[in-house]
């Protein structure tokens, strides 16, 4: 007997998930390193380590936002100009309209 107990192995236990996979699947998935930390549970300082252990990894790729989004804090909105063209915009979120679009709706509400 070596003395080490097992744990994770029995029938019933769910699979363990490494926290640098988990994390680098959230920010995959588009959420920002607060609200990953925050529904995690992680100090946001260690999420940041992570973000930058996995980018030194090659397991992402960081994209710097200066424009438009204040904070790093990313909600996307399909109607805003600025969000149009994020990379960071889901693929899932419709597309936006056109601008004469947006024009043209508002003129015929306001009619």
């Amino acid at each position: 007997m070596s003395g080490f107990r097992r744990t994770g192995a029995g029938a019933g236990a769910t699979p363990r998930t490494h926290v640098v996979a988990g994390v680098v699947a959230d920010l995959e998935a588009g959420k920002s390193v607060a609200r990953c930390a925050d529904e995690r549970g992680l100090p946001r300082d260690f999420v940041e380590q992570i973000v930058e252990h996995a980018r030194a990894r090659g397991m992402i790729d960081v994209v710097e936002l200066t424009a438009g989004c204040s904070l790093g804090a990313c909600e996307p909105s399909p109607d805003s100009i600025v969000c149009a063209s994020c990379p960071l915009r889901p693929v899932s979120a419709k597309p936006a309209r056109s601008i004469a679009a947006r024009i043209g709706a508002r003129m015929r509400s306001h009619a």
